[in-house]
């Protein structure tokens, strides 16, 4: 048993004991009291048996000397209590589990790029685009803004842009005559390229006995019948 059931046992023989004193004999009987009889009375009750009765207690028998003071329970001597405590059984050191390599992750094939021939390259291009070739226009027209009547006639010099096939036609086109004059439409043809184009004694005039305006455009047409713009070249014709 440990120090706590041992306490415990004692505990329970003093209240018995008590209890007899109660009673009203334990004056009587205070010198007869067996204190190993009490004791395992109180063990027999822990451990559910039943009680052995005691002999009584005789004249003859001798008697435990009274506890000084006038009686009692003597004093029980401290039980050593080393023997009934088992030693702490070591506990095995925990060993951790050892976990098996991490497998390395398998790599996955790559497929390397597919060349495009050269012939499906080439099959495929954008095709260059064809520049579109600059419009055929007259930049500028040089001529006399004014002629005598019945004197020195005067040139058309065009300066014209863009490409052209040739041979190419001059038309001096009338916009507006005056009332009582008599306009004409004169035309001038250039073989070959040439710029600028000299359409020569276009500008003339006479039998005017007052000034008059005469309004007139000049126009280029190609063999391909491809027309520049209408640029204004107008003139006066004075009298002599």
């Amino acid at each position: 048993m440990g120090p706590d059931e041992i306490d415990r046992l004692a505990r329970d023989a003093a209240s018995k004991w008590a209890d007899q004193r109660k009673s009203g004999d334990s004056t009587a009987r205070a010198d007869q009291v067996d204190l190993d009889e009490l004791i395992a009375a109180a063990v027999a009750e822990s451990e559910g048996l039943r009680p052995v009765d005691a002999a009584p207690a005789s004249g003859d028998v001798e008697k435990p000397p009274p506890a000084p003071g006038g009686g009692g329970i003597p004093p029980i001597a401290p039980v050593a209590t080393a023997a009934t405590v088992p030693d702490a059984v070591p506990t095995a050191p925990k060993v951790a589990p050892a976990l098996p390599p991490t497998p390395k992750p398998t790599p996955i094939p790559t497929t390397p790029p597919t060349a495009i021939p050269p012939a499906t390259v080439a099959a495929t291009a954008v095709p260059t685009p064809v520049p579109t070739p600059p419009p055929f226009l007259i930049a500028n027209v040089a001529y006399p803004a004014s002629v005598t009547s019945g004197g020195a006639k005067g040139s058309l010099v065009v300066t014209w842009s863009g490409q052209p096939k040739f041979p190419v036609t001059m038309h001096y086109q009338v916009s507006s005559c005056p009332a009582g004059a008599s306009c004409s439409n004169p035309t001038a043809t250039f073989a070959t390229a040439s710029n600028p184009l000299v359409f020569a004694n276009a500008i003339w005039c006479f039998g005017v006995t007052q000034t008059l305006f005469f309004g007139y455009n000049v126009v280029l047409i190609d063999a391909n019948g491809k027309s520049t713009n209408a640029f204004p070249a107008p003139f006066t014709c004075v009298p002599q």
